[in-house]
């Protein structure tokens, strides 16, 4: 923050889209309230492992990244890291906070205040916008286009608050989130007028990846202090660093040796593919957590569980492979990759089919096989793509 001015109206720069911008300390400590909101959905999936639990999730871990999502777009492209700024951001610490802890028991006695805290962290982010048209005003149909699609998106929530019934809760959430994800591809010609800063939004989705992957590497280590140390103990620790360490490098690989293909709907999709990442990163913690205490559900529950958690995070690395490209061009080696993580997908794919006649120890051993193998395959194609470039 600059001290020398401590209010600065926000701005945007049309020729400052490109440069390298770095995500602030506040940007940085806010994702770590966030982190624990999200974190806390897995929790809430515990409760209930069954199609409802799984739509449950969903309805209660869009609307938290979403949030995110609202406070990161904001800041890239009008952000001053200001003392008003600043606080802004605090207070949607605060009710990020208190989704956090409403998000337990989310559709039931706390449907209510957990509805309210989202509500109230839209509607700075909502004002946030507001504010930056009233004093951009080259930003102003783009703004305009948000503050209409984002304030329509919190009537059926609302609405969902006076509603007792789960079915129709869930249907009017999951209408305030399509109106959510919609608004954005509804105003992509004015999107492409203030561009975002593609390296600054890459750090963003980065920094969130990987403390979200620590996070759930960490829910793991307090279910084995709980336990006698034993084979099985061993195994799924040696499993959650293999599975884990392997996403991360994939991932970061793809960060590393692509760029954003030209195009907002590329980046749009690009963004939207991280929600995917995230929720098969907490469905996958929450599946090595079960393998642990086996007495809570069935051996063929957790086998379910654990490979749709693996065919969400493939499905996400296929999707940043679409929308990414390797020096600017459709290179012959990216698409045999693509086809190897499509085929990769279709295996996980059956045996999720198949999962409850599978012995979940030898479904986690085939899976670790497949990743690790991919993990390989990628990167000996992408160096293959470095040294074809030079």
């Amino acid at each position: 923050m600059n001290l020398t001015k401590l209010i600065q109206l926000p701005f945007y720069s049309t020729s400052n889209h490109e440069e390298e911008v770095k995500a602030t300390w506040t940007e940085l400590f806010f994702d770590l309230v966030f982190v624990v909101a999200i974190i806390s959905v897995g929790t809430e999936l515990g409760r209930d492992i069954s199609l409802l639990g799984f739509l449950k999730f969903f309805a209660l871990l869009v609307p938290i990244w979403w949030a995110w999502m609202g406070h990161t777009n904001y800041t890239d492209r009008f952000g001053t890291d200001d003392v008003l700024h600043r606080f802004v951001t605090y207070l949607q610490m605060i009710t990020v906070s208190l989704m956090a802890i409403f998000v337990i028991g989310g559709f039931d006695n706390n449907f209510t205040p957990f509805v309210l805290s989202y509500i109230a962290t839209r509607l700075l982010v909502v004002l946030s916008f507001a504010y930056a048209g009233y004093f951009v005003k080259g930003a102003r149909p783009l703004t305009n286009r948000y503050l209409i699609g984002f304030t329509l998106a919190l009537v059926p929530r609302f609405i969902a608050i006076f509603i007792p019934n789960t079915e129709i809760r869930l249907a009017l959430m999951f209408l305030g989130i399509a109106i959510d994800l919609a608004t954005p591809l509804f105003a992509l010609n004015y999107q492409k007028l203030l561009p975002v800063r593609t390296s600054h939004l890459k750090e963003r989705h980065g920094l969130f990846f990987i403390i979200v992957l620590g996070e759930c590497f960490l829910t793991i280590i307090p279910k084995a202090q709980d336990k006698d140390f034993s084979l099985q103990v061993f195994s799924v620790l040696i499993a959650t660093i293999t599975l884990t360490f392997s996403i991360w490098w994939l991932y970061f690989q793809n960060v590393d040796t692509s760029k954003l293909k030209i195009g907002y709907l590329f980046t749009i999709t690009w963004s939207y593919t991280h929600l995917i990442m995230i929720a098969g990163l907490i469905l996958l913690a929450k599946s090595l957590g079960e393998i642990l205490a086996v007495k809570e559900v069935t051996e063929a529950s957790i086998g379910v569980f654990f490979n749709f958690s693996i065919l969400l995070i493939l499905i996400s690395f296929a999707l940043i492979d679409f929308t990414t490209t390797f020096n600017g061009e459709r290179k012959f080696m990216e698409q045999i990759n693509n086809l190897i993580k499509l085929f990769a997908g279709i295996i996980v794919f059956i045996m999720l089919l198949f999962s409850q006649e599978i012995n979940i120890f030898l479904n986690l051993v085939i899976t670790i096989c497949i990743v690790i193998s991919l993990l390989f395959i990628d990167t000996f194609l992408k160096r293959r793509q470095m040294q074809d470039s030079l």
